[in-house]
């Protein structure tokens, strides 16, 4: 299963920031159980993998993608690849087939297979997104326990060896 880089929160499909970024450049995914990197990735693929990581997603990885779709481990492999020379453009009949085989909609499919180089996240988007999600758990901590969050994101981000 791939994880969508974002620490105990999925990003459904037809959110603000999905749409956002798929109409902008694409999603960004990654983290931990990703078996490729970012790189190799161009934004239909980091968007289908967005979806693997989804709670609510009826597949978590190719191999489902492929028995539910109908469309091969070849030709996704052809269809989510970042490199020119080996990519091919799904048909929509085949972008119609994953998305219903991911529960999507198709528009989003379709404009992310339009789009050419690497997927950038919609930062401003994301920033909101996440303040709306942690706000009022931050709410909820005593003065004590805020600060010893804020050292240990501190920490975290800023350790020099990681």
């Amino acid at each position: 299963m791939y994880h969508n880089g974002l620490p105990g929160r999925p990003i459904a499909a037809d959110s603000p920031y999905v749409r956002q970024a798929a109409s902008d450049a694409g999603l960004a995914s990654g983290g931990a159980a990703m078996r490729r990197s970012e790189s190799t990735r161009n934004p239909l693929g980091q968007l289908i993998e967005h979806r693997f990581a989804e709670p609510s997603s009826p597949c978590r990885s190719y191999s489902e993608l492929e028995r539910r779709s109908g469309v091969s481990r070849e030709a996704l492999s052809r269809y989510i690849t970042s490199r020119p020379d080996r990519r091919r453009s799904p048909t929509v009949e085949t972008l119609s087939a994953i998305a219903v085989a991911l529960d999507m909609n198709i528009e989003t499919l379709c404009r992310a297979a339009a789009m050419r180089g690497p997927a950038r996240p919609n930062m401003e988007a994301l920033g909101n997104s996440r303040s709306e999600q942690s706000a009022p758990l931050l709410g909820q901590l005593t003065d004590e326990q805020f600060h010893a969050l804020l050292a240990f994101l501190r920490q975290m981000l800023f350790n020099p060896e990681r």
